[in-house]
């Protein structure tokens, strides 16, 4: 199950879409805690999905691949 603050990660980045767009695109940087059970599992799927729909707006989606 996902936190409070990780739920709500891709509303915000959908929120943000349409001003990267406009001004020709951008990068998004998700990250995690290190207290998470799993941190880089559930950011990076997200982060591969958002990289994958929002790459036609020329906006880059990174995660760092961090270990604990």
């Amino acid at each position: 199950m996902l936190s409070t603050a990780e739920s709500k990660r891709p509303w915000r980045a959908k929120a943000a879409y349409p001003y990267m767009k406009a001004q020709g695109g951008g990068v998004i940087l998700n990250a995690s805690s290190f207290a998470a059970l799993d941190p880089n599992a559930a950011v990076k799927n997200l982060s591969a999905s958002m990289a994958a729909e929002f790459a036609a707006a020329n906006i880059r989606v990174l995660w760092p691949m961090c270990r604990a």
